[in-house]
């Protein structure tokens, strides 16, 4: 089932004579249950693409549906119901509350949605469980190691069942190890639980555990590929050719 359509997205910035083309005429569908990465250069749009998809930002032209209902001609009260209840966000940073405890930072999305605490409790307690952090959840983001802020994060990314994952930059503050773990966590969750993920990243690494990946160069699609039966060394290696073909700043070999 397609869970995401993007056509023929345009995102200008400026006016007059001077209008930066940050998006041009991208079109893609993202089926549920797929992984995909979004890879390219500094200033290839990849990040504006990921904002308009969350809503963060709005487009100039173009539309996107997420499960058919169309996203683009939504009001702003609309648009916030929307992110609360169908996204689920991972950022660079974690983004924890430092004054909410571990168990209310994983809590908030249901506490916006104004569920029922035992229902936020059990799952909570649910999640935690699942992710392994179960010990730490009376405790503050300042109190525990990065590792467990990561799962915090990931934990707080589903607890609502969110249609869709977006990932900005989520290893880009993280070490080698760290990268390695995190990128693991996400691919169990991919794979185990057949969360839908779309990942912003210019690291080759983290792209590897992704099932497609679309390169983005001067606001425009450039290329596109599928690992398919490839294990992740091949398809990593995969990546790295087409990042020298589209040149810039590519994270290689770990």
């Amino acid at each position: 089932m397609c869970l995401l359509k993007v056509e023929h997205v345009q995102k200008y910035y400026g006016n007059g004579g001077n209008i930066t083309k940050a998006l041009n005429d991208i079109s893609f569908d993202m089926k549920e249950g797929e992984f995909v990465a979004i890879m390219g250069a500094s200033g290839s749009g990849k990040t504006t693409l990921l904002n308009v998809i969350s809503t963060i930002d709005t487009l100039s032209a173009g539309d996107i549906y997420v499960r058919q209902e169309n996203i683009s001609t939504k009001k702003e009260k609309q648009l916030a119901a929307f992110r609360k209840k169908e996204l689920g966000f991972i950022f660079q940073d974690y983004n924890l509350l430092n004054t909410l405890s571990m168990e209310e930072n994983i809590a908030l999305p249901l506490t916006l949605l104004k569920e029922k605490p035992a229902v936020i409790d059990a799952s909570v307690k649910q999640m935690a469980k699942t992710l392994g952090i179960l010990d730490i959840l009376a405790k503050y983001p300042y109190e525990v190691s990065g590792g467990q802020r990561q799962r915090t994060a990931i934990a707080r990314a589903l607890i609502h069942k969110p249609s869709l994952i977006l990932a900005d930059e989520p290893t880009g503050a993280l070490d080698s190890h760290a990268s390695y773990l995190f990128m693991e966590e996400l691919g169990k969750l991919n794979e185990e639980r057949h969360a839908s993920i779309l990942m912003v990243t210019h690291d080759a690494f983290s792209a590897s555990y992704a099932k497609r990946i679309l390169f983005l160069k001067d606001g425009r699609i450039f290329n596109e590929i599928y690992r398919g039966e490839l294990d992740r060394k091949a398809f990593y290696q995969k990546i790295l050719d087409v990042m020298t073909l589209l040149g810039g700043d590519v994270h290689a070999v770990r």
